[in-house]
């Protein structure tokens, strides 16, 4: 067997290159990783031992199911080596590694190497003991029925102890207690939450009860009777990624119990699943003129309706502008869906603005009423709404930061190339003719550009002058002229030098 610090060192190198997500998949197909197996002493051609024993591998729901049976050190290494060598050696494009299902496979299995060359910690765990306490806003006061501690105790033999705690005293002075939960789950879940939750966290002594406003404690107790204490303020994690949140939400999974505060505080109840934004404008128009007293005025009403899916994985924005006319536009992302309302925090977008405005007097009277509705439907099933006049005083707070990140999400994907002229006006064979500005010169020069990647805007580095001095120039427009069509003969018209880097 390899020498187990070693291989721990090995796993947890490149299982932070795997989830590094700026990292270039040479770097992750580089001779380094093969040589570092190799010397190991892993096999690169383990497939058909490995398949014997656990089955397919390659398939990434298959593989989770089979991880956690995996013990032997040295056949999981000689499994990685050999699907790296795939991606390495035999795929026609090696960047096929970075894909979201080979990422994952490996940082899994290096996950799971990692555990099994680590030596434990805290010696045999008998009991682990969670106090941690709900993030609320800072501007938020507690009140008496505000539950705002929660008490998790998980036993090696499967019993799970769970208690809440609400601001309000006893007469003893303690914390009334407001929920209570006791069970009891297999054991081999027990041994995964207390593996992870050992392999991610390191002891440092210190003596809780001097440590003001902790956001969580925890005590891990051995079958020697020997206790670690951690808690938020003083603790080391194995690596540099989000280990307090990544750890909660695999605790919580495993439990089944979404509200836990856990280690950060973040408990899924608050996860939003899905927003519906309704605006509807009604404008009166006065339709009676001089000479046409019979018209009558009426009311021009515009809706429109945002609706973001986590579900769906879509953002559609739907326009009813009246008289039987409807627009509607749907963009679907894997992961920008997701990452698009896991940056938005429910109780700032329904923080209201406090806004008081003395003796306030319109300047106009309106000849139009907007109002809004925002619906948003939680993980936990809660939905929540909100409405007022659409305008600076009636919106949320947080709404200017919500509406910029929609909007940058859909103008991101543009309006495709079908309506575009500087994809269907051009041919491969035309010359590409670019109308330049000088700084302070009002006249425009031709220059040719090599490159079909120029936009209206860019600043490019063009020759002038005998001795083809360079300077920056901005493109003010683009042509597409075939060569026959030209002018001017081509080599009388300078060519483009470089793009300049964009800030």
């Amino acid at each position: 067997m390899a020498e187990i610090n070693k291989v721990n060192n090995f796993a947890m190198t490149w299982l932070n290159k795997f989830r590094d997500p700026t990292i270039s998949y040479k770097k992750l197909v580089s001779h380094n990783f093969g040589e570092e197996c190799s010397e190991l002493g892993f096999q690169i051609y383990c497939g058909y031992t490995f398949f014997e024993k656990y089955k397919d591998i390659n398939k990434l729901e298959s593989f989770k199911k089979i991880l956690n049976g995996i013990k032997n050190i040295d056949l999981l290494g000689s499994a990685i080596y050999s699907k790296w060598s795939y991606f390495s050696t035999w795929t026609y494009d090696g960047s096929e590694i970075l894909e979201k299902k080979n990422r994952e496979w490996f940082i899994l299995a290096l996950e799971h190497l990692a555990k099994l060359s680590k030596d434990k910690p805290y010696g045999n765990i008998k009991k682990i003991k969670i106090v941690s306490y709900k993030q609320y806003p800072e501007y938020h006061t507690l009140k008496a029925d505000d539950e705002f501690q929660q008490s998790l105790t998980i036993e090696t033999d499967g019993q799970i102890w769970f208690s809440s705690y609400v601001f309000e005293k006893r007469k003893d002075g303690k914390y009334k207690k407001n929920r209570m939960n006791n069970f009891k789950i297999d054991t081999s879940l027990v041994e995964k939450i207390i593996s992870d939750i050992s392999f991610y966290f390191k002891e440092i002594y210190f003596d809780t009860n001097k440590i003001q406003n902790p956001k969580w404690k925890m005590e891990i107790i051995n079958d020697e009777g020997k206790i670690y204490r951690l808690c938020d303020q003083f603790f080391l994690c194995i690596d540099d990624m989000d280990c307090d949140t990544y750890i909660s939400n695999k605790v919580r999974q495993t439990l089944k119990m979404s509200d836990l505060y856990l280690f950060d505080g973040k408990f899924e109840v608050d996860i939003i699943d899905r927003i519906v934004v309704d605006y509807h404008r009604r404008t009166r128009i006065n339709g009676k003129q001089p000479f046409d007293k019979e018209k009558k005025a009426f009311t021009w009403n515009y809706i429109e309706r945002l609706v973001v899916d986590r579900g769906e994985k879509t953002v559609e924005h739907i326009q009813n502008v009246g008289l039987g006319c409807n627009i509607s536009k749907k963009f679907s992302s894997e992961d920008g869906i997701d990452d698009l309302l896991d940056s938005l925090d429910v109780e700032k977008l329904f923080e209201k603005k406090e806004e008081k405005i003395d003796n306030f007097a319109p300047v106009f009277k309106s000849f139009e009423d907007r109002d809004y509705t925002i619906s948003v439907t939680l993980r936990s099933g809660e939905e929540r709404k909100i409405s007022g006049t659409y305008d600076r005083k009636g919106l949320p707070a947080n709404w200017e930061d919500f509406a910029q990140a929609v909007f940058d999400f859909i103008t991101f994907y543009g309006c495709g190339e079908i309506l575009n002229p500087a994809v269907y006006g051009k041919d491969y064979d035309d010359i590409i003719l670019c109308s330049v500005k000088f700084k302070d010169v009002n006249k425009t020069y031709y220059y040719i550009s090599d490159r079909d990647d120029v936009e209206v805007g860019d600043k490019v580095v063009v020759p002038i002058w005998d001795n083809n001095h360079e300077t920056v120039v901005e493109i003010v427009k683009i042509e597409y002229i075939p060569e026959k069509e030209m002018t001017v003969p081509i080599e009388k018209i300078k060519h483009i030098i470089r793009k300049c880097k964009k800030d």
